[in-house]
């Protein structure tokens, strides 16, 4: 065994365990939040090996050891019609575990965008939701009594098994059902009789195994970025989990994976919401304390608006006519301003149906070429990452018909913001 442990007030704290029982393994990538030994404290690391039988160990490797101190985004931004105010009304959650106002405990986002399976052969593998002590001790008492996920859209013969499990790399199986039958592309949701209670002393762990025949990519995951070490676990032996977002930037996902509490003394659900002038971007050590949040809008040219600060998850938003709205927000700590949330977009003044009937943009996904017909004359065309980052743009273009070479790009979800003699448009495009 290989420990990495934390002192705190005279005391050392295992945070993070790997096991070599099944021999030797590669480079590693592993993330811990030491935040309740850490905030605050004066504190150590240190790495341990131990065991009874080490004779034939050469030796642990660790290297390229980060202390950092993250600000974690809001997440959920959407942008909805308030027609009576003439306005946009922007929602979106607050940083961390949850997604605001609903009683589903997640790290996802609730929307699916693409699966993930085994290359090249059927195969057997576990995905969890995962939760740490301090994360889930205000619910002493409560209990689960539905899970829920989405399989991909290309899910036919795959199996499911749900399984709920506690302790330290889901030691310990508590629960386990089959599924019996399910939809792809859409929530499925399934009761727990009778609820389990949750044991705050230990860590939760819930998800589902998949028996994947060849071909599909069963487990249904959202856009990003993984809330890495809770979001994304993975297993394809039941014993060593890893944080699907080590593998490289084209897995930092979350699992479309979510369990109901209830509170069986109240008979209720939990609720599990969380609840000017721009203030000073930095990224010193200090309190985590939420302050609130900035909101942005993109005036074109890559050139971001700083719009308002607000300690609320809304905001109105006064519309100008015909523009296409893109918007993003940040939280705001005492010490530092968190990376953007996901995009929030809307069209405004162009009918509906025009605007979807005047651009066609083919194949999407795609992993080659992607193709833009246009209507309307068509004088820029940017892509952008999630984050915000421009990828590529073409400027001066006066043409109706563009191809855009994809192939080098990694896999994932990126906007094409176009910019026409009539006004802007964004698009989804999935690079495969």
């Amino acid at each position: 065994h290989f420990y990495a442990e934390v002192w705190s007030e005279g005391t050392w704290y295992p945070v993070m365990e790997f096991n070599n029982a099944n021999g030797g393994f590669d480079w590693t990538e592993a993330e811990v939040d030491i935040t309740e030994y850490a905030m605050g404290n004066v504190f150590k690391i240190r790495f341990m090996a131990v065991g009874e039988e080490s004779s034939d160990i050469l030796s642990w490797f660790v290297d390229n050891i980060e202390v950092y101190h993250y600000c974690g985004p809001p997440k959920n931004l959407e942008a909805d019609w308030e027609v009576y105010y003439k306005s946009i009304r922007l929602n979106w959650s607050p940083p961390g575990t949850i997604y605001a106002g609903l009683d589903w405990l997640q790290w996802d986002d609730g929307y699916c965008v693409n699966g993930i399976g085994l290359i090249g052969y059927a195969y057997e593998f576990s995905v969890a939701s995962h939760w740490d002590m301090d994360m889930i001790a205000e619910y002493e008492g409560w209990y689960i009594d539905k899970l829920r996920f989405i399989p991909y859209e290309n899910t036919v013969n795959t199996a499911f098994e749900l399984k709920i499990w506690e302790g330290h790399m889901a030691e310990t199986l508590l629960y386990e059902d089959s599924v019996e039958t399910y939809q792809a592309d859409v929530w499925n949701e399934f009761s727990i009789d009778p609820p389990l209670a949750i044991d705050v002393s230990k860590e939760l762990w819930f998800g589902y195994t998949c028996y994947q025949p060849y071909g599909e990519t069963p487990a249904g995951c959202d856009v990003g970025p993984a809330v890495a070490g809770y979001g994304d676990m993975i297993t394809t032996d039941g014993i060593m989990w890893d944080a699907l977002s080590s593998y490289g930037a084209q897995f930092d996902v979350n699992w479309n994976l979510q369990a109901h509490l209830i509170d069986s003394t109240k008979g209720m659900s939990a609720d599990l919401g969380n609840g000017g002038e721009r203030p000073i971007v930095g990224n010193s050590v200090g309190t985590r304390e939420l302050q609130g949040y900035n909101i942005y809008l993109d005036k074109g040219n890559d050139d971001w608006e700083f719009l308002d600060f607000t300690t609320d998850t809304t905001y109105l938003y006064t519309y100008e006519e015909g523009n296409h709205l893109l918007f993003y927000v940040t939280a705001v700590y005492e010490s530092c301003e968190s990376e953007a949330s996901n995009y929030g977009w809307i069209y405004v003044g162009i009918d509906e149906k025009k605007e979807l009937n005047s651009i066609r943009i083919y194949p999407n996904p795609t992993n080659s070429l992607l193709n833009i017909d246009s209507e309307i004359l068509m004088r820029k065309i940017s892509l952008l990452d999630l984050s915000g980052r421009t990828m590529e743009i073409k400027e001066n273009l006066n043409r109706k018909q563009h191809s855009m070479d994809v192939s080098f790009y990694n896999a994932g979800i990126y906007l094409l913001r176009i910019d026409t003699e009539e006004g802007r448009f964004v698009r989804k495009v999935v690079v495969e």
